[in-house]
């Protein structure tokens, strides 16, 4: 499971969201940012709810937090700001509402940090 952990992790921190930054969306520039956005995060998305298909935990692996919800949670906030459809990407919707619905995210941060101190 720690390959896949990175597995997604690394396909937002390294294929996603840095098509995001403001510099390259200002070099962008335009209508086309919200389409430069959404295609980046679509494209990501359909490979990660591909790894995440057989899951049913609670998280991205099982009901315990690892570092690819950590990436993954904020990232569905970027998909809704370029207007990302949701509908298509169940499992990492649902992962995303159980975490938002977690009174406890703050403090699964913390835990996180505090056991996986190594990647």
């Amino acid at each position: 499971d720690r390959v896949r952990v990175r597995q997604i992790a690394e396909i937002i921190n390294s294929g996603i969201q840095p098509v995001q930054n403001l510099s390259i969306l200002q070099a962008v520039g335009g209508e086309r940012k919200l389409s430069w956005g959404h295609d980046a995060i679509h494209k990501g998305f359909v490979a990660i709810e591909e790894l995440l298909k057989n899951n049913d935990g609670k998280f991205c692996f099982g009901n315990s937090v690892t570092i690819a919800d950590i990436c993954l949670v904020p990232q569905v906030y970027n998909a809704l700001r370029f207007k990302v459809d949701m509908s298509l990407f169940p499992t990492i919707a649902r992962i995303n509402s159980a975490w938002r619905s977690c009174q406890s995210s703050k403090k699964l941060i913390l835990q996180f940090n505090l056991t996986h101190q190594r990647i």
